[in-house]
């Protein structure tokens, strides 16, 4: 979304045949009146800000891809996961080691598995212990994300 955001800004900021009333910012047509009611899109001039905004916003919009759907499910995996815990602190003030420790730990789960890979129970049990590894993944990720941001 950082490039729709960007878009967004560009034509707020860009060139616009729009007319703003001084006093309370309100467009304005030609003759200076206060256009109050809201035109449809396709009803306004190109050069109306309105139109200048839309049209970036969707073009952004469009260039926006969803995630693929096994990362979309997956994460889905993560975050029912994550939701049982709600009720603890987070990982946001836990230290690296801590949490690749507890990553090993969780990846050592995962891999004793698979000899269970013949029944149902077996194939949710791998669901669910991939979960714990990328969400704890994900912490280290988050972690090292925020650090990142904050230097």
């Amino acid at each position: 979304m950082g490039k729709l955001r960007e878009e967004i800004n560009k034509a707020l900021n860009g060139p616009c045949e729009t007319l703003w009333c001084d006093d309370c910012k309100l467009p304005v047509d030609k003759d200076h009146k206060h256009q109050l009611s809201i035109k449809p899109i396709d009803e306004r001039p190109e050069g109306d800000c309105y139109v200048v905004l839309y049209n970036q916003i969707q073009a952004a919009l469009d260039e926006t891809k969803e995630p693929r759907e096994p990362v979309q499910w997956f994460s889905e995996q993560m975050e029912r996961k994550l939701a049982k815990h709600d009720d603890r602190p987070g990982w946001q003030n836990e230290n690296f080691e801590y949490l690749l420790i507890r990553l090993m730990g969780e990846l050592g789960e995962l891999c004793s598995l698979p000899k269970t890979l013949d029944h149902k129970m077996g194939l949710e049990n791998v669901i669910e212990e991939a979960a714990d590894v990328g969400n704890f993944a994900m912490m280290v990720a988050d972690n090292a994300r925020r650090l990142l941001k904050d230097n």
